[in-house]
């Protein structure tokens, strides 16, 4: 133990400065382990933003009217190993859209999605699958740090989002299996975006209900032997009304 006459000068204020300093660099470290890395923010032109629309004719027809901000990359594809109806394991490409929904209304909304792509060339529909391998797969692809959903379950309370502050939008993928690879044109149908909806008399004379529903066309001017998910070229959306 240091005496009053052996103590070194300055020995005092280098123990109150280690007092000081050090829970600061014990709290550092510990927010440092604790850290976990943050979803990657895209570049401006890597997503298509489509604004929720809603025109003053709906909105005198349907006073209730709503329609969400949907968001989305160019469809692209991947490889993957997926359990077939046999039980055996496949080697199959699927096609996938990522996506991310916005609510910019003042309350919560529902969001029950369905995604159609239809293949113009050949005439094909096809229902978004899901398929849990594929998604975790995609996931890693797109942004492992992300929360990414199905089309199932991602069916939930959408929360709105403030005017001022951080976006709070939910991601989801949709993925479709065996697309023909003849496919050159194609559509993505999005339902559930909006609740908008008509009654309109067919040619028949039939009622029909049609429902607001968001429409994406690509074009895709590749090999049918050798398919390049680079060659999916961007495309124009629409606000359409279709057959339930």
């Amino acid at each position: 133990m240091f005496s009053n006459q052996t103590i070194p000068q300055g020995f005092w204020g280098l123990i109150l400065s280690a007092m000081i300093w050090m829970p600061g660099i014990s709290l550092a470290q510990e927010n440092k382990e604790d850290n976990t890395p943050s979803p990657r923010v895209l570049a401006k032109g890597v997503e298509t933003i489509v604004a929720p629309q809603i025109l003053q004719s709906e909105r005198r027809a349907m006073e209730n009217i709503y329609a969400l901000e949907f968001a989305y990359k160019q469809p692209r594809f991947l490889l993957v190993q997926v359990p077939g109806d046999n039980g055996k394991i496949q080697m199959k490409r699927i096609w996938y859209l990522a996506y991310r929904v916005t609510n910019r209304t003042s309350k919560p909304v529902l969001f029950i999605p369905e995604f159609t792509l239809v293949s113009m060339d050949t005439k094909h529909v096809y229902q978004d699958k899901v398929m849990p391998v594929a998604l975790a797969a995609i996931a890693q692809r797109e942004d492992p740090n992300r929360k990414w959903e199905n089309s199932a379950n991602i069916v939930d309370l959408i929360p709105p989002t403030p005017e001022r502050g951080p976006d709070v939008s939910t991601y989801g993928i949709a993925t479709w299996e065996e697309v023909d690879p003849k496919t050159d044109y194609f559509r993505i149908l999005v339902h559930g975006l909006s609740n908008g909806f008509k009654i309109v008399t067919d040619e028949n004379g039939q009622r029909q209900t049609q429902r607001k529903t968001l429409q994406l066309n690509f074009w895709r001017p590749g090999d049918e032997l050798f398919e390049k998910e680079e060659e999916i070229l961007p495309g124009t959306f629409q606000w359409i009304y279709r057959a339930w």
